[in-house]
């Protein structure tokens, strides 16, 4: 390696270096001035190299006009470091810079440095699989373990989409449920250009509620009427007639707002806990909404003497999705 020493150069001294530089013919040569100056060549024309003191690498000189000095434009992401006469450059963190270097000759050359952490990328998971409700979304979550950061994310088919935050490395996988499982392969790829992948299987359920969704349903003591997630806003009204008790034989639980609105499950037996028979949902929640009414699976989850929460469900095969909701109001 030719030595040359260690400086910092501003930007706007390499500037004023490549303005001065000037064309001329060889017979416009003043007398005195050598022209045999050696080309300016470094060994490579791109460096990458790896964080930390132990990876750093030497910035070999093959010819020059000598007295070489080098600089990092961005001094965050790598530094100049000389030992032994040497000079070398070390990684700070992951990112992109130039290194330059200039000679006796008033040249310099700009020199693309790559900084980064690992040379494989790893992820939290190489398989995922997760249920989502017929016709709604399902969602897991992964993350980067090891990589260069700036992190992109694609997936290979529509049903199932991705995200990535490009920092963190946090993944959030979201599927909607289907009648029949399906697969895809969702791939990473960081800032220096390395990939890795998962593959993921989705699986439509017709459960409508986890166990953590029952336990928060217990929990709320607000009466409502949910459907496909959504709370109506006449379960509170004082102008809406309330259900929850027998009516024509069945017991009825949910709401009436003068036939405008209206939404209520029916079903046989009574409020004790267990599941039920003859369940049937019926509901307008929107104006000049189309009514709907179906029969339903329902189920009493919890009854505490002054209150009684219901859950019920069905599946619409031919749009292959599952309606549920659950019902609570006071006895």
């Amino acid at each position: 390696m030719k030595y040359f020493n260690k400086t910092i150069l501003s930007l706007l001294a390499i500037c004023a270096l490549s303005l001065g530089f000037t064309a001329c013919d060889d017979d416009d040569e003043p007398a005195g001035v050598n022209t045999n100056v050696p080309d300016f060549v470094l060994n490579a024309d791109q460096m990458r190299v790896k964080i930390g003191a132990d990876n750093k690498q030497a910035i070999d000189i093959l010819s020059g006009a000598g007295q070489y000095h080098a600089y990092v434009l961005d001094e965050t992401v790598a530094q100049i470091v000389e030992e032994n006469g040497e000079v070398y450059v070390q990684g700070l963190r992951n990112g992109n810079t130039y290194v330059i270097v200039t000679d006796a000759a008033n040249r310099y050359l700009r020199i693309p440095l790559s900084v980064y952490t690992t040379e494989t990328m790893t992820l939290s998971d190489t398989d995922i699989a997760f249920d989502a409700p017929l016709g709604f979304n399902g969602t897991a979550t992964a993350s980067v373990v090891l990589g260069n950061g700036e992190y992109t994310i694609e997936s290979d088919t529509e049903a199932v989409t991705a995200q990535v935050d490009p920092e963190t490395g946090e993944i959030t996988i979201t599927g909607r449920g289907r009648l029949n499982p399906y697969t895809a392969v969702v791939t990473v790829s960081d800032m220096s250009g390395l990939t890795a992948s998962i593959n993921v299987t989705v699986t439509g359920t017709t459960v409508p509620f986890t166990a953590s969704d029952l336990e928060a349903i217990k929990a709320n003591t607000t009466p409502c009427f949910n459907f496909d997630g959504s709370d109506d806003d006449y379960m509170s009204s004082s102008w809406s007639t309330k259900y929850c008790g027998e009516v024509d034989g069945k017991m009825r639980i949910g709401w009436n707002y003068y036939n405008y609105y209206y939404g209520y499950v029916v079903f046989d037996g009574d409020f004790s806990v267990g599941v039920k028979t003859g369940g049937h949902c019926t509901h307008k929640l929107t104006w000049g909404g189309t009514p709907d009414d179906s029969d339903c699976d329902v189920e009493v989850i919890q009854n505490n003497g002054s209150q009684v929460w219901v859950i019920y469900s069905w599946v619409d095969m031919e749009a292959e999705k599952l309606h549920s909701g659950y019902a609570i109001n006071n006895l």
